[in-house]
């Protein structure tokens, strides 16, 4: 993710409001995962461990990471200090557990505010590391890859493999989705080791496929290791051979394409497409009841159990992502934000209708005119974030 340049009023305009949109997008997530079920009742006696087990330690120190990081690049120097963004981290997770005393199905542990707490350390020792070993040159964005928004989507994606992976708990069916969205994002990462870093001789195939591997494995690891870890092994193995045999250059000319991004999408969008169809398309053994059409929550949700939450979350998160690709798809055509917010809301629109209707012949729900009109605006949201990605980027490269 770009890192403002230090004393630079401009850039550190453009990247703390990036800076700010994602760390609320990442925030609101994490909150949800660490709140579920939202059931809450005076706690009678209240359960309070010292510490959890390890996966759940290691979890939570990995949920905090990115948002160390982004909490820095939000905010000046002095503010962002790793022992101020430590006591800052330890304060919000602080609140979120005693918040969970009063969860019906949830404890609170103290090892859990000094995981939340060490994860967002790391991420500030993460920026302040980049921010001061790295000179903002020509050869520096290059590396970080600082001119390709693409990038973006794929940091964005791993909030979603979070989600994911935390949904994908049982029938074993529904760990399909959690594939083909990694396979989207490891298309996205062939396509831009072919294009870019292999032409560039910046990584080799092989280092690309061992990164592969890792950031799916963190985006996987807070929800799938503790059920899954044998599944979880085989989804990131595949994960790294696809990269493998996917960013193998084909034509021998190593030429390096500025303007790959659109063919990468159009390549990748097959299996996102896939992702959001296995995410709603009903999963039983018999036949459809019915089709089902509600105007509000309530009625589409019933109870307003974990696993609906969940999934209502994820889908705003997938909307999200959705129309940061509608925006990336003519980005470099589009100068302002508003240019395009007609054309993402009529593409997003169509494909949440699809999605609702196939909601509506789900046996635990039904298609909602709300949850349509819901996924439309993170749409409009995600949109929003990639011009802020390429506002901050145009900033970088206009001081090189």
């Amino acid at each position: 993710m770009p890192v403002p340049l230090p004393g630079s009023a401009a850039t550190v305009d453009t990247g703390a409001r990036l800076a700010a949109a994602l760390l609320a997008y990442m925030a609101a997530i994490v909150i949800v995962v660490t709140l579920l079920p939202f059931e809450f009742a005076y706690p009678s006696p209240p359960q309070v461990l010292l510490s959890g087990d390890i996966l759940d330690i290691v979890a939570n120190v990995v949920l905090f990471v990115p948002l160390g990081f982004l909490y820095a690049v939000a905010r000046d120097a002095s503010a962002a200090r790793p022992s101020r963004i430590f006591l800052v981290a330890i304060v919000w997770s602080a609140t979120i557990e005693l918040v969970q005393l009063f969860e019906v199905s949830r404890y609170a542990a103290l090892s859990d505010v000094l995981a939340n707490g060490g994860g967002a350390y790391l991420g500030a020792i993460a920026h302040r590391r980049i921010a001061r070993e790295f000179s903002m040159d020509a050869r520096t964005v290059g590396k970080l890859s600082l001119e390709l928004p693409l990038m973006g989507l794929v940091y964005l994606l791993v909030p979603l493999l979070w989600l994911d992976g935390l949904a994908s708990t049982e029938p074993a069916t529904r760990l399909w989705p959690l594939l083909a969205l990694g396979l989207f994002g490891a298309s996205l990462l062939a396509a831009i080791q072919r294009h870019h870093f292999g032409p560039n001789r910046l990584l080799s195939r092989g280092m690309m496929a061992v990164a592969a591997c890792l950031w799916f494995l963190l985006g996987a690891f807070p929800g799938l290791a503790p059920q899954a870890s044998i599944v979880m092994v085989v989804m990131v193995t595949a994960v790294g051979a696809f990269v493998w045999t996917r960013s193998a250059d084909r034509t021998g000319a190593r030429s390096i394409n500025r303007r790959f991004e659109s063919n990468a999408l159009a390549e990748a969008a097959p299996f996102y497409a896939a992702y959001l169809v296995l995410l709603v398309v009903p999963v039983t053994g018999s036949p459809p009841a019915g089709w089902h059409l509600s105007v509000g929550f309530a009625d589409s949700m019933g109870i307003w159990a974990a696993g609906e939450i969940l999934h209502l979350v994820e889908l705003v998160a997938a909307f999200t992502l959705l129309g940061y690709m509608l925006a990336e798809f003519r980005g470099r055509r589009e100068h302002r934000f508003r240019a395009g917010i007609a054309r993402v809301a009529a593409w997003a629109a169509a494909a949440a209708a699809v999605c609702e209707i196939l909601e509506g012949f789900r046996p635990d729900g039904s298609a909602s005119l709300a949850r349509l009109t819901l996924l439309v605006g993170a749409a409009l949201y995600g949109a929003w974030l990639y011009h802020l990605q390429r506002a901050h980027v145009r900033q970088i490269l206009g001081r090189l």
